[in-house]
């Protein structure tokens, strides 16, 4: 995701439903641990990485599907 611009990545994670964008966002692009996520987010530390895992799969896909083919 490092290579994605701010408006592309944000746009990424609109795609996502809002509690995984939520929780991505406040893991992966601020920096927070998943107990400090669970307090903002008033969800158990458990959810938090679930819905994590989840996002994260979620955009792996979508950033393969929108990939040029490189035909070897």
């Amino acid at each position: 995701m490092e290579t994605l611009s701010t408006e592309a990545a944000l746009t990424l994670l609109a795609g996502l439903p809002q509690a995984q964008a939520e929780v991505v966002l406040l893991r992966v692009v601020v920096g927070l641990d998943v107990a400090q996520v669970a307090r903002i987010a008033g969800k158990p530390p458990g959810t938090v990485r679930v819905l994590v895992h989840r996002g994260l799969r979620r955009l792996a896909k979508q950033l393969a599907a929108d990939a040029p083919r490189v035909e070897a």
